[in-house]
C-alpha cells in the first residue's frame, strides 16, 4: 500500500533458510516466496536452501539455481559416477570412497544437511 508508513509482518515462518524478520522489505518477502514456490522437483528445494545459506541477494539465488547440482548418496557414489559418466574407467579396483573423500577436502562437493529435508550432496 503506498500510502502507509508503517507495516509490519508477524508470521514468517516457512521460509527455510531466508531469513524474513517483523521488518523485513515487503518486496523481497514477495521474491523468497516466488523463489520457494517455484522448485518443480524436490532437488531444487536443496539447491535453494543450500544457496539461501551462502548468498544474501535474491537475484544472485536465482541465478545459481541452475549451477547445483544435488546427488543422493555417499561421495563414494557420486565420485563412481562421476568417473564412470566423464572418464574411461579402468578393469582394475578403484577406490571410490577415497575419491569421494578428496573430492570433499578439495571443496569439489559439500554434504549439506537440511533440517526438513533428507541429505543430499552438492556439487
Amino acid at each position: 500500500m503506498p500510502s502507509a508508513e508503517e507495516y509490519a509482518i508477524h508470521d514468517y515462518e516457512g521460509f527455510g533458510s531466508f531469513n524474513v524478520s517483523e521488518y523485513s522489505n515487503v518486496v523481497e518477502v514477495v521474491q523468497m516466496a516466488e523463489i520457494l514456490t517455484s522448485p518443480d522437483s524436490e532437488d531444487n528445494k536443496y539447491a535453494i536452501d543450500f544457496l539461501a545459506g551462502i548468498y544474501g541477494d535474491l537475484d544472485i539465488i536465482q541465478d545459481k539455481l541452475e549451477d547445483v547440482q544435488v546427488f543422493h548418496g555417499s561421495h563414494g557414489d557420486y565420485a563412481e559416477e562421476l568417473t564412470e559418466c566423464c572418464y574411461e574407467v579402468p578393469e582394475y579396483w578403484f577406490n571410490y570412497d577415497a575419491m569421494g573423500r578428496d573430492l570433499e577436502i578439495n571443496g569439489e562437493i559439500v554434504e549439506y544437511v537440511c533440517l526438513s529435508l533428507p541429505l543430499a550432496t552438492v556439487r
